[in-house]
């Protein structure tokens, strides 16, 4: 897992490794509307599961608190992209 924070913006979240991090040190672009789930590991691992079958494994804190960000957001992004009611007079 990688440890660093956690932008949550509008249609994704962005997680920007700290510096100290081995391995890969570019951002991960997570679009909200495709998350499926989340599982929270031991200590500061959090796993947040994508709908392509894609696990996003993080060292972050707060987690409960990602959690309620992101469903929020979801949340929001589902109730502007509904479908539009049809009026029947």
């Amino acid at each position: 897992a990688l440890g660093g924070n956690l932008y949550i913006y509008d249609d994704v979240a962005v997680f920007r490794p700290h510096g100290l991090n081995f391995g890969d040190p570019t951002d991960r672009i997570i679009p909200i509307r495709d998350i499926t789930g989340y599982k929270k590991g031991f200590l500061s691992i959090f796993h947040i599961y994508l709908n392509n079958g894609k696990d996003i494994k993080l060292a972050v804190w707060k987690k409960n608190a990602i959690i309620n960000a992101l469903e929020m957001r979801r949340q929001a992004i589902y109730e502007q992209k509904a479908p539009p009611l049809l009026f029947k007079p």
